[in-house]
């Protein structure tokens, strides 16, 4: 039932579709919100699929097919046709980084920034506000926003040459080094990946590219101020 490259939808509500497929059978008052023509994964490795769902005071009174959906149609219930889309159970993230987010948005705060363009002025901006920083510093910059998640030294020299920069991914992973950044970190083609992290290379010519994944980011990171 499910192709590669489907459409996704993401339905506003906390679907629990695993154990509402195990549910005893609901009562026949209508439901608030009902869901057809829909490619629903479930969780469940009984029943994988369906193809409806109800949803009646914030729970999954039906998953399965589009019949068991035709006694749950009220006056006041909302119908969803998704057009043979994906529908998933929502996801939650339960962990944060309370006092490393607090130092990243006082320092050059890249998140929401929707395009390069706007990623660069940012940092120009910022370091013209603060021409006395020893380092550029700030993260929040999304990977998407660059090809395969590798933004490149070159475009960030051209807004800060005259001192390091670094900047966090938004997911916190991966950072973003200027060329004296990488310089006075001491790293070059020859440098070797650390353990657990990777200095992304230029195919053809092995030099780092401005991009450093995992524990490669401590290799210019502890040579930047330490927050106080």
């Amino acid at each position: 039932m499910m192709r590669r490259g489907f459409p996704l939808v993401l339905l506003p509500l906390v679907l629990q579709l695993a154990s509402a497929c195990a549910a005893p059978p609901p009562d026949r008052a209508a439901a608030d919100l009902i869901v057809t023509n829909a490619v629903i994964y479930t969780g469940d490795p009984e029943q994988p699929w369906a193809e409806s769902l109800a949803v009646r005071g914030g729970r999954l009174v039906h998953v399965g097919a589009t019949e068991g959906v035709a006694g749950l149609k009220g006056p006041g219930t909302r119908s969803y046709d998704a057009g043979g889309k994906l529908v998933l159970p929502a996801f939650h993230d339960a962990h944060v980084h309370p006092v490393s987010a607090g130092i990243e948005l006082g320092l050059c705060d890249l998140n929401g920034s929707e395009n390069v363009p706007e990623l660069l002025q940012r940092i120009a901006d910022y370091a013209k506000a603060h021409p006395d920083a020893p380092w550029i510093l700030g993260g929040g910059w999304d990977l998407p926003l660059f090809a395969e998640g590798n933004p490149g030294k070159a475009i960030l020299d051209r807004v800060v040459a005259d001192r390091p920069a670094l900047f966090s991914s938004a997911d916190g992973h991966s950072a973003w080094a200027n060329s004296l950044a990488l310089s006075v970190a001491g790293i070059t083609r020859d440098t070797p990946d650390p353990p657990r992290g990777v200095i992304d290379r230029d195919a053809k010519t092995g030099e780092p590219t401005g991009t450093l994944r995992e524990e490669a980011v401590d290799l210019v990171r502890r040579h930047a101020p330490e927050s106080t």
